[in-house]
């Protein structure tokens, strides 16, 4: 498969730093998209892809238990045939 949207939790932590993820939906769209890829990418045997589904679980866990997270988690889908 093709990544058509490449993105890395370093690439979310430099956008933070500069000041380009001004929303919380952006930020939640941005890291459930690194999930999202690694998830999509690799074989679900691999140990990427069994981290990256462990790690989005316990994102969107944490997400659904913040009050300024929660919304926005429903609002970016958190399924995708490639969903945990």
């Amino acid at each position: 498969d093709i990544i058509r949207e490449p993105m890395d939790l370093g690439c979310v932590s430099r956008r933070l730093d500069a000041g380009e993820l001004v929303t919380a939906g952006r930020f939640v769209r941005d890291v459930l998209l690194t999930f999202d890829n690694a998830l999509r990418y690799n074989p679900e045997e691999n140990f990427v892809w069994k981290y990256a589904a462990a790690v989005k679980s316990h994102f969107l866990h944490l997400c659904n238990a913040s009050p300024v997270l929660a919304s926005h988690v429903s609002a970016e889908g958190a399924g995708g045939k490639d969903a945990p």
